[in-house]
């Protein structure tokens, strides 16, 4: 008669790695040399991830640098010192009276522009003009541009057109609200950052209120201009 059968548990297999132990310990540090400079990468990689913000805060910097270092060039104009109000790159204040008719009443207005010229004799400007009758305020707000005519090298003529915008505050309030026009005249420079402009506006109103004769005006227009 058989015995009972003995099952001998199966030994721990034998690794298949012959190589000298001292090759398995030098591998084993290679790994970890490995790992090591791994992590170091990833920490790396985390703070290259920062790096943006240090970059546009330097280009910023940069940038008003730059803009600084530039404003004088710009005061001068492109091609050295300003010789005229109408250079590419100048920067126009204008002040002055401003007169108006509205169904027949006479109406005073200071008026006031700034305006850049984007290139040589070309300028986008926008106005504001207040009339303050005493009991509120009517506001014109006007963006518009102007093309001047070199006819001599201190004097220019010019055209150009606008949209006004008319708003009033408190008692006051505009009959019209929105308009359109033209504008031309003569600019002289007295020297080359003051100029004196006058000439005559075309101004028509274009509210849904607005019929009849009612709707168009001309009137005069002068301001002094000083350039930057």
């Amino acid at each position: 008669m058989c015995g009972p059968e003995l099952v001998r548990p199966n030994p721990t297999p034998l690794s298949h790695d012959r190589r000298p132990r001292g090759a398995r310990a030098h591998e084993r540090g290679t790994d970890d040399r490995g790992s090591a400079h791994a992590r170091g990468r990833a920490h790396g990689a985390s703070g290259a991830a920062r790096l943006p913000r240090r970059t546009l805060a330097v280009a910023a910097l940069a940038a008003l640098f730059a803009l600084l270092s530039a404003a004088p060039a710009l005061a001068q104009g492109a091609d050295g010192p300003r010789r005229s109000p109408w250079e590419r790159g100048a920067l126009q204040l204008g002040v002055g009276p401003g007169f108006t008719w509205q169904n027949g009443d006479f109406q005073p207005w200071l008026a006031m522009s700034l305006g850049a010229f984007v290139t040589n004799n070309i300028e986008l400007h926008a106005d504001a003009w207040g009339n303050f009758p005493g009991n509120g305020t009517l506001w014109r707000l006007s963006p518009g541009a102007r093309f001047y005519i070199p006819i001599a090298p201190i004097a220019r003529l010019y055209v150009g057109g606008f949209y006004a915008r008319y708003v009033g505050t408190r008692d006051v309030q505009p009959l019209y609200t929105d308009s359109w026009g033209a504008r031309a005249g003569a600019a002289v420079a007295v020297t080359p950052r003051i100029s004196v402009a006058g000439g005559g506006v075309f101004e028509s109103f274009i509210s849904e209120r607005c019929n009849g004769r009612d709707c168009n005006r001309g009137y005069p227009e002068l301001q002094i201009q000083f350039t930057f």
